[in-house]
């Protein structure tokens, strides 16, 4: 084929043709998300087995007196907590108050 010379193409080469590349579908890493998942359920279950053991902890040690073991059991378990209740907090203010529900 020589310069100036136009190609004839047919119907099925260059207009039938994508213009972009269709993307290959990429796989879920499943094993990731199992490991993270089961990392994320773990956590609560493990704090909330806890609860009926902290109450005796604080009568057995003599940590307080009867009428506030509640009180203390409070203090101990509040913390691993709170920093989430502050965080939903903070993210709330950021929604717009016009939000159609």
């Amino acid at each position: 084929m020589s310069l100036g010379e136009d190609k004839i193409y047919s119907s099925s080469d260059a207009e039938s043709q994508p213009i972009l590349q269709q993307p290959s579908n990429t796989p879920l890493p499943k094993t990731q998300f199992a490991v993270v998942f089961f990392l994320k359920l773990a956590v609560p279950i493990a704090s909330t087995q806890i609860f009926p053991y902290i109450n005796a902890m604080i009568e057995e040690m003599h940590i307080a007196p009867s009428n506030q073991v509640g009180f203390y059991s409070g203090l101990i378990c509040c913390p691993p907590t709170s920093p989430g209740g502050f965080n939903i907090l903070r993210v709330s203010e950021l929604a717009p108050y016009d939000a159609a529900y």
